[in-house]
C-alpha cells in the first residue's frame, strides 16, 4: 500500500498554488480482460546528460533513455512494426515568422445565456458519453484521454483504463503494478496521446523519489494501434532521467509536464522544482520518437529557460499536439510550445524548435493578448473553496482547417477572473503560423465559476472545450460541461457533460482535462470537405460520494450518425441437416446509416449457433455490412426448429436498435420400420428364408445410404445380442418415401426352436432411433437336417462316420427311424437322408 505522500511540493511562487497530491485509499485492484505478464528488463546504468549554457543563460542538454523495457502481453513478444493507418494531415507551408505579434485591442467577454433555471443548455449535442475512471488512491485526478478509431483510453493519478467506444471497460491498471515499479516511487501527473502520424499510443508519467533525489519521465509506447493492457497490444517503456543538479541545493525534479507531438517527434514541457523547495525554471523537451517506436536506444533534447522575451519568468509551458504539420523558415517544426504567465499578464509566448537533432534552432515569440489575472478559487454551494490554481495554460492543439477558411489554428485556454469577479475561462484561437490572435475572450456565466477549459479539435476549424463549473447557489455542484467553436465561429452556449451530484470534499481539482479527435472518423472522411469527425473529451464532476468522478463524452459540429434501417427486415432462415452444412451458408445484412460522422454499432443477442462478422464496429453513411453465419454449435444441434432474434444497435446516445428474427431449421431423416414379414414355416440351417420388409422415411431430410441388419431372436426385443442372419444396404430414401424389399436369407445355424425374425436399421443422423427396429410377430421354426447327426448344421462325412460308429455297436443313437431297434432299416433310412442332404 502506498504511504500518505505529497508528490510535488512546489515553491511558494506568487499566484501559483502548490501541486500537492494526497493519497485517499488503497490502490484499486486491476480489472483486466486479458492481463499482461509484467516483465521488467534489467535497469541499465544512468547516462550523464551532456549540458551547455547558452548565451541567453538558458541550459541545453541531451541524454539517452534508460530502456526500452518490455511489457508484452502474456505469450506475446514484440511483434513486427504495425504502422496501421498513417494519419498524415497534409503539410501546410508558411513563411518564416518572428517578432512581436499585435492582436486587436479591447477585451471581448462572452456570457452564456442565463442558466439559473436550466443548467443544461444544449448548444452542441452529446453524441456519446459514459463513465470514466472513478476516484482512486490519488487526489486530484489530473484526467486526460485519447482516442483512435477503435478505443478510448482514459488516464488519472495513477491508473489508466481502456474502453471501447460504446463505453465498455476492457482493462484497468495501476501504473506501478503495470510497470513493476515499487510504490516507494511516486508516479503522477499522467498524460496520454494517440499519435496519428504513426498510429501509436503514448503515455507519459512523472516519477519521483525524494529520499534518493530521483526524477524521471516515463514514456510508455505501444508497438501498434492497440492500446496498453488489452489483447493484441505490445508495450515497452523508457525512463528518461530529467534530474538536474543532483546532489546540490538546486537538485530539481519535473512537475506538470505536458505531452505533445509533431509529425516527427514527441515533445514534453513543464516546470522544474527543487527537492529542497522552490521553483527552478521551465523546461521544454524533444524526443526521438522514431527510435522509441522502434524499441531502440532513444535520445531526448531539452532547453531549461529562465525567462520569456519580455523578462517575465518562464513557467508551465504546454507542448502542443500538432495534428497538422507546417514549416518555419523552410524547415518542419519539430516542437511547438506555448506558455502564459501563471501570475497574470498580457502576453503568451510561443517557442518553436526546428532541426531538433541538427542545428536545434529555438525560435521564441511573445504574443500580445488581453490582460488576464490569477482567478479566484471556485466556490461550492456551502461556501467551500475549490482550487483553480493560477492562470497557466491548459493543453494546446494545432490543426489545419481543411475547408480553407481558418488556416492552421492553435486552440488553448487559461483561467482568469470573469467580469462578475468569478473564475472564467479565457479561450484562445491563434494562427499557429503567423501567431495572429483570432479569438481572445473570457467565457463565463453569471454567478458561477468556469475553469480548466481544455480543447479537442477537428479539421474544419472547429473545437470543443471541456471545462468545470460550479456556483454558490443551491444545487450548483461541480459539473462537467463543454462549449464549441463551430467551424471557427464561437457558439457561446455550453452543454452539460455530467451534472454535479454533491459537494466536493477536497480542495484540489486536478490540473487539466483533455480530449482528442476521433481518428476513425478522420480516416473515413478524409476526402470529405471538413473531414467530419467527433471530438472526444473527458470532464470531471463531483459525485454523490463527495469526490471526483470522470465522464467521457463525444460531440461534433457535424450531424450525428443514425442507424436508420437493417435489411433484410424479415425472418432469415438457415436450413440444413444435423451436422450441417446449412443453406444459406451466411446472410449479409445491410445497415442503413445517415449523418456526417461515424456511429458505433453492436451486434448482440446472438444465439449460440450463429456467428457475426463483427460484434462491435464503426459505421458510416450510407451503409455498413454485417454477415451472420451458422457455426460449429449449429452443427451439434439435434433436429428441430430454433427461433431466435439478433439485435443491431447504435450504442451512441439516442441510437436506434433493430431486432431481426433468425431461424435455424435442423433437418434429419427418421426411418420407420413399418413391417417385417418372414414366410411362416420350419427351416433347417442353410435353408432359404424369405423375408419381406417395408420402411418409410418419415423425417424431413434424405437418409443417405443406410444399412439393415436382420436377426433371429427368441423374444420380441430385437438387439445386436441376437443371432445375425444377414445385412443389406440401401440407397438414400427421400423424405416421405417408402422402401419395399424382398430378401431371401440362409437360415442360420442356431439351436432348434422357434424365433422372431427382426431388423435393426442404422441411418446416419436419424432423429428418432426408437422406430429403427421391427420384427415379425409370427415366429418361424428352426430344426436340424435328419442326417446332421452331429448337430454341426452340415451334412457331410463326419455325420456318416459318426452314424456308422453308432450302428456298429448298436448304440441307441443309431435308431434313426425311431422304431426301438437298431437294424438295417435304420441304416437305409440314414443313407436315404444323407443322400438327400437336408
Amino acid at each position: 500500500m502506498k504511504r500518505h505522500v505529497t508528490c510535488c511540493v512546489l515553491a511558494a511562487v506568487a499566484g501559483m498554488a502548490l501541486s500537492a497530491y494526497a493519497q485517499t485509499a488503497a490502490p484499486p485492484a486491476d480489472r483486466v480482460v486479458n492481463p499482461g505478464e509484467i516483465k521488467t528488463a534489467t535497469k541499465p546504468h544512468v547516462i550523464t546528460p551532456t549540458r551547455q549554457v547558452l548565451p541567453d543563460g538558458s541550459i541545453f542538454d541531451s541524454a539517452y533513455a534508460k530502456g526500452p523495457f518490455f511489457v508484452p502481453e502474456k505469450g506475446v513478444g514484440l511483434p513486427p512494426n504495425d504502422p496501421g493507418i498513417i494519419y498524415g494531415p497534409e503539410p501546410r507551408l508558411s513563411p518564416n515568422v518572428g517578432g512581436l505579434y499585435i492582436p486587436k485591442f479591447g477585451e471581448d467577454t462572452y456570457s452564456e445565456p442565463d442558466q439559473s433555471g436550466d443548467w443544461d443548455t444544449r448548444a452542441l449535442g452529446l453524441i456519446q458519453d459514459f463513465a470514466g475512471p472513478t476516484a482512486g488512491e490519488w487526489t486530484p485526478s489530473d484526467s486526460d484521454m485519447a482516442v483512435n478509431g477503435d478505443y478510448v483510453v482514459a488516464i488519472t493519478n495513477d491508473d489508466f483504463a481502456v474502453y471501447d467506444k460504446c463505453g465498455t471497460e476492457l482493462a484497468r491498471h495501476d501504473i506501478n503494478t503495470f510497470l513493476g515499479i515499487g510504490t516507494d516511487y511516486k508516479i503522477f501527473d499522467p498524460k496520454i496521446v494517440y499519435d496519428p502520424w504513426n498510429s501509436r499510443w503514448v503515455m507519459m508519467w512523472h516519477l519521483k523519489k525524494d529520499s534518493t533525489e530521483e526524477a524521471e519521465l516515463i514514456f510508455v509506447v505501444t508497438g501498434n494501434s492497440t492500446p496498453f493492457g488489452v489483447s493484441g497490444s505490445s508495450v515497452w517503456w523508457y525512463r528518461f532521467d530529467v534530474l538536474q543538479d543532483g546532489g546540490t541545493a538546486n537538485a530539481s525534479f519535473a512537475d506538470y509536464f505536458d505531452l505533445g507531438y509533431t509529425a516527427n517527434y514527441l515533445t514534453a514541457s513543464g516546470n522544474m522544482f527543487k527537492f529542497a523547495g522552490g521553483f527552478r525554471w521551465g523546461r521544454i523537451m524533444v524526443f526521438d520518437k522514431a527510435a522509441m517506436y522502434a524499441a531502440t536506444g532513444a535520445t531526448r533534447l531539452s532547453w531549461s529557460l529562465l525567462t520569456n522575451p519580455d523578462g517575465s519568468t518562464f513557467e508551465t509551458p504546454r507542448a502542443a499536439k500538432m495534428q497538422s504539420s507546417f514549416n518555419l523558415g523552410g524547415q518542419a517544426i519539430d516542437g511547438y510550445f506555448i506558455n502564459s504567465r501563471w501570475g497574470g499578464g498580457s502576453k503568451l509566448t510561443v517557442r518553436r524548435v526546428t532541426d531538433a537533432f541538427g542545428a536545434n534552432t529555438l525560435t521564441t515569440n511573445d504574443v500580445n493578448v488581453n490582460a488576464y489575472v490569477v482567478p479566484p478559487n471556485a466556490v461550492e454551494p456551502d461556501g467551500t473553496a475549490v482550487d483553480t490554481i493560477d492562470s497557466r495554460l491548459m493543453p494546446a492543439v494545432i490543426t489545419s482547417d481543411s475547408l480553407g477558411v481558418n488556416g492552421i489554428d492553435l486552440y488553448t485556454s487559461l483561467t482568469t477572473t470573469d467580469p462578475g469577479g468569478n473564475a472564467g475561462a479565457r479561450l484562445y484561437r491563434l494562427d499557429a503560423s503567423s501567431l495572429a490572435v483570432e479569438h481572445d475572450s473570457t467565457f463565463w456565466a453569471t454567478d458561477v465559476h468556469t475553469w480548466f477549459a481544455s480543447p479537442a479539435m477537428d479539421y474544419s476549424g472547429s473545437s470543443v472545450f471541456v471545462f468545470s463549473r460550479c456556483g454558490p447557489a443551491a444545487g450548483q455542484f461541480i459539473q462537467a460541461r463543454y462549449v464549441d467553436f463551430n467551424k471557427g465561429t464561437w457558439t457561446n452556449a455550453s452543454s452539460q457533460l455530467h451534472a454535479g451530484e454533491a459537494l466536493y470534499s477536497g480542495f484540489r481539482w486536478g490540473d487539466y482535462l483533455g480530449g482528442q479527435l476521433d481518428w476513425g472518423d478522420y480516416n473515413h472522411n478524409f476526402s470529405t470537405p471538413g473531414r467530419p469527425a467527433k471530438m472526444w473529451f473527458i470532464g470531471m464532476y463531483a459525485g454523490s460520494d463527495n469526490t471526483w468522478h470522470n465522464q467521457i463524452g463525444a460531440a461534433s459540429v457535424y450531424s450525428q450518425a443514425s442507424l436508420d434501417s437493417v435489411a433484410p427486415a424479415g425472418l432469415v432462415q438457415f436450413t440444413g441437416p444435423v451436422g450441417g452444412p446449412f443453406s444459406p451458408g451466411s446472410q449479409a445484412y445491410t445497415l442503413g446509416i445517415s449523418g456526417d460522422v461515424g456511429l458505433t454499432y453492436t451486434v448482440t443477442s446472438l444465439p449460440s449457433w450463429l456467428t457475426s462478422s463483427t460484434a462491435l464496429n464503426d459505421g458510416y453513411s450510407p451503409s455498413a455490412g454485417v454477415t451472420l453465419s451458422p457455426n460449429a454449435a449449429a452443427n451439434a444441434l439435434a433436429k428441430g426448429t430454433y427461433n431466435d432474434s439478433v439485435s443491431f444497435a447504435d450504442c451512441y446516445n439516442g441510437g436506434n436498435t433493430f431486432a431481426r428474427s433468425v431461424r435455424l431449421v435442423v433437418q434429419a431423416p427418421d426411418l420407420d420400420v413399418i413391417s417385417v414379414n418372414a414366410t411362416n414355416g420350419t427351416y433347417h440351417p442353410g435353408q432359404l428364408l424369405p423375408v419381406a420388409i417395408q420402411y418409410q422415411n418419415i423425417g424431413d431430410y434424405a437418409t443417405g445410404s443406410y444399412t439393415a441388419n436382420f436377426y433371429a431372436s427368441t423374444n420380441t426385443t430385437i438387439s445386436v445380442a441376437d443371432t445375425l442372419i444377414a445385412s443389406r444396404n440401401y440407397g438414400s430414401l427421400a423424405p416421405g418415401a417408402f422402401q419395399n424389399s424382398n430378401h431371401v436369407f440362409a437360415t442360420p445355424c442356431i439351436p432348434v426352436g422357434t424365433y422372431y425374425i427382426g431388423v435393426i436399421v442404422t441411418v446416419t443422423n436419424d432423429s428418432d432411433t426408437s422406430n429403427n427396429t421391427g420384427y415379425d410377430a409370427t415366429r418361424v421354426g428352426v430344426d436340424r437336417c435328419p442326417a446332421d447327426v452331429n448337430n454341426d448344421c452340415f451334412v457331410n462325412g463326419d455325420d456318416y462316420d459318426l452314424f456308422a460308429s453308432w450302428f456298429e455297436v448298436a448304440d441307441p443313437n443309431a435308431d434313426f427311424n425311431n422304431d426301438g431297434f437298431v437294424n438295417g432299416d435304420d441304416y437305409d433310412a440314414f443313407a436315404s437322408a444323407f443322400e438327400n442332404g437336408c
